[in-house]
């Protein structure tokens, strides 16, 4: 009898945790990046009352008799499957398509893992999980190279808020358009561009073209300030196609003394002309620069992702420069992951080692931006699921019931 009220017992204590696992699921319905976990049973040990005997002569063998002992919480597994999107507009706010897990780590340098994509950035202007306030990890780039380092391990992204871009010099124009080839010598067209010096000041350029005398050929002059000084000239060869043949690439000098430098800035300022994508059509001259590589110097506007995890600095002057690129982390066992406060996981005996790698490869899903993973709770499974818990507590209550009645019945024998 007494087996009956354990075997009751153990199925009420097993059914009110399995109803607080599912219950909690549905509460953390629109908890970003919450993975539901479901509550596996399993029975207790079975008491033995005949062992299993094989045939002999003449007697046929016996199978075993056994009883059971109730049931217990064998594990909770965590469903990975992917929560839907929502689109927020928020440039910090991050979801991963596939698998893996953001890095994140603590003062102590205690890593934890997260697939809530809600970022921010702290007073000091590091990146952070916004639930529990954690330092994003990811691999920096060099700012010389803009590329990532071979080797370079996780760390914590800073963005500090004042973060300015130097001023870049001119090295490079590119010059395009048509030149009309029914021109007659001595005709001229002219375009004017700005560069920058390397303080970032602007400057005017002037070039003009000039038809030449020879076949398919023009002179170019490249003049600056106020004088006007020309600081760099030239012949451009078009062959019978409208293309150019030679002298595409030409050279200016510039000096603080024509007006086109900055006193106190490099000197003199050397700018190459890419003339090599214009044309000579019969067609009218309009020529234009559609790209030179200067700027000024700008301040720190605005931090955007992609969906490679790339965090970039968009700055004032227009530029756009990477910084870092988010560390995703892979587990071969994702299920031995610990669960803490704050929307996180941590590693555990059983996980395997963290396989740090980038959005997109190893297995690793890509990164959608503006956008927050929600909760992949289905919750009408889960109160279905509750429902079902809730009978079989129901159920065991009426164990001890009938148990209790048995029990009655034996005591009231001796009446």
């Amino acid at each position: 009898m007494s087996r009956t009220f354990s075997t009751a017992m153990s199925s009420l204590q097993t059914h009110v945790v399995g109803i607080d696992i599912h219950a909690n699921n549905i509460a953390n319905l629109n908890t970003s990046g919450y993975k539901t976990q479901r509550a596996q049973f399993k029975s207790l040990f079975s008491q033995n009352l005949r062992s299993a005997r094989g045939a002999t002569d003449g007697l046929a063998g016996l199978d075993p008799l056994q009883v059971g002992a109730g049931v217990r919480l064998g594990t909770t597994a965590t469903q990975y499957a992917q929560g839907s999107l929502i689109h927020t507009g928020e440039n910090l706010d991050l979801a991963i398509l596939g698998r893996g897990f953001f890095m994140l780590q603590d003062a102590d340098g205690n890593e934890f893992y997260s697939r809530d994509g809600a970022l921010t950035l702290d007073a000091n202007g590091r990146l952070s999980h916004a639930s529990s306030g954690l330092a994003v990890q990811g691999l920096l780039y060099d700012t010389t190279t803009n590329t990532i380092p071979d080797g370079a391990l996780p760390t914590d992204i800073d963005i500090p808020p004042g973060l300015t871009l130097n001023a870049k010099a001119t090295s490079t124009a590119q010059i395009a358009g048509n030149l009309n080839a029914a021109t007659t010598v001595g005709e001229a067209t002219q375009m004017q561009y700005r560069y920058h010096d390397s303080f970032g000041v602007s400057h005017v350029m002037t070039v003009t073209f000039t038809r030449a005398a020879a076949a398919n050929t023009w002179n170019w002059t490249a003049q600056v300030g106020t004088g006007p000084t020309t600081v760099g000239s030239g012949a451009l060869v078009f062959n019978a196609v409208g293309d150019v043949a030679t002298g595409g690439i030409g050279t200016c000098n510039i000096t603080a003394a024509s007006g086109g430098v900055t006193a106190g800035g490099t000197d003199p300022q050397e700018i190459e002309l890419d003339l090599a994508k214009l044309t000579q059509f019969a067609a009218p001259s309009e020529v234009e620069t559609t790209n030179q590589d200067g700027f000024p110097p700008g301040f720190l506007v605005d931090v955007v992702t992609d969906d490679v995890g790339r965090v970039s600095a968009v700055f004032s002057n227009g530029q756009t420069r990477p910084l870092a690129q988010l560390a995703i982390v892979n587990f071969a066992n994702l299920q031995g992951l610990n669960r803490k406060a704050d929307n996180l996981f941590q590693q555990s005996a059983n996980t395997g080692s963290p396989q740090v790698v980038t959005a997109g490869n190893a297995g690793a899903g890509n990164i959608q931006a503006q956008t927050l993973e929600r909760s992949n709770t289905d919750l009408a499974n889960e109160l279905t699921t509750l429902i079902i818990l809730q009978r079989g507590y129901q159920a065991a209550t009426r164990m001890i019931t009938t148990a209790d009645e048995i029990m009655q019945d034996a005591l009231s024998l001796k009446r």
